[in-house]
């Protein structure tokens, strides 16, 4: 069974609903593996002063099962709280198919000529309410490792990552503070992958499972 690597940046969210009419909004997000029982949830600081347009920077990864990728069978999910008293109360969240980050990391390295996680892709999707309705977009970039992993041992090895450790690791970006990670770039309403070349491309809106 292959194994690679998936690292994800949550970047930042714009246009949010606002959920607090007499107080500011406190906001995270919960970034987790849908359809990967072993995989935990990862959850960014909270951004007290961006109100319904907060920034967050923060990387998390992944090892992900390429097989049940590439069957559909994992789903990157975003969940959008706000810090309340009385118990956090979801405003909002993104469903991201892996085989569709995975099918358009692969299209973006044949287009370009670089190799499948030589460049980071920058993406814009829609966030959705509880009721399903769309209210604002949430911006975040993804990059998938090297494959061909036999085993999610031999992938943490191969990542540092073998020494009783969970298969993830996250890396807060402090300002000024940039090794391993990528420029920020983000973009406001449309959805698009970015190369490092500059060029981008029209994806399809993020499904809502």
């Amino acid at each position: 069974m292959a194994y690679r690597t998936l690292e994800v940046t949550v970047l930042s969210a714009n246009d949010l609903k606002k959920a607090c009419r007499f107080s500011k909004m406190d906001l995270y997000v919960v970034v987790f593996l849908d359809g990967d029982s072993a995989a935990d949830k990862h959850k960014t600081p909270i951004d007290r002063h961006g109100g319904t347009n907060p920034t967050w920077n923060l990387s998390v990864k992944f090892t992900i099962d390429e097989l049940a990728a590439q069957q559909g069978r994992l789903t990157l999910v975003f969940h959008i709280l706000r810090r309340c008293a009385l118990g956090d109360r979801l405003v909002g969240e993104v469903h991201a198919p892996v085989k569709d980050l995975l099918t358009d990391a692969d299209a973006n390295a044949a287009a370009t000529g670089s190799g499948v996680g030589k460049s980071a892709q920058f993406v814009s999707c829609q966030v959705r309410k509880p009721s399903g309705t769309p209210k604002g977009v949430l911006n975040f970039s993804y990059k998938f490792g090297d494959g061909g992993y036999s085993s999610q041992q031999d992938s943490r090895n191969k990542n540092g990552n073998g020494l009783g450790r969970p298969h993830w690791e996250m890396i807060q970006i402090y300002p000024g503070f940039v090794p391993m990670l990528y420029a920020v770039s983000f973009f406001y309403w449309s959805r698009f992958i970015e190369t490092e070349s500059g060029d981008r491309t029209l994806l399809p809106e993020c499904p809502h499972a």
